[in-house]
């Protein structure tokens, strides 16, 4: 897909790919792999489901590829537990804005290109904004940011919780 007006395009990673045969002059009987889909509003578990049964179909019966037998192919998937979303809460996104602002003398950019979130487990629950630290090493081996930016993502977290829950 290309994208929507609020996310990225859909990515898929192949993080594996197995034949299930240590030796290398054997020709293997099956192979499995294993990707990672990151899908945007554009989909659902449901629609995304049905798009790759189609297209795995389309490609099990295409002979261009050379097969001698057919091809069979199984579709297993951990599925996710919610879909994509996209907070609409104006006096939540404000009061983090607002903290931002106070706190680093600039207002945040609202952007979705962190990715996935684990926020889309709890979002049927509460409220759901999120804000954090970004860094170079975000996903990667040693990830870290300085102290610094983590002191005052404190003081962020402070002045948008004295704004959204007021003192009584």
């Amino acid at each position: 897909d290309e994208g929507s007006e609020h996310f990225e395009p859909s990515t898929l990673e192949i993080v594996s790919v197995d034949v299930g045969n240590p030796a290398w002059n054997v020709i293997p009987a099956a192979a499995s792999a294993r990707m990672n889909i990151r899908y945007n509003d554009c989909w659902t578990h449901t629609t995304l489901r049905a798009e790759l049964d189609r297209r795995l179909t389309v490609a099990a019966g295409d002979q261009s590829l050379g097969a001698r037998t057919p091809v069979r192919w199984s579709l297993a998937e951990e599925p996710a537990t919610s879909n994509v979303f996209f907070t609409h809460d104006d006096d939540l996104i404000r009061a983090i804005s607002d903290a931002v602002q106070l706190v680093t003398g600039h207002r945040p950019a609202l952007s979705t290109s962190g990715g996935t979130s684990d926020a889309r487990f709890i979002k049927d629950y509460c409220p759901v904004v999120e804000f954090g630290p970004v860094g170079a090493t975000m996903h990667g081996v040693d990830e870290c940011v300085p102290l610094a930016d983590i002191e005052q993502a404190t003081l962020i977290y402070e002045r948008f919780l004295d704004a959204y829950f007021p003192a009584r």
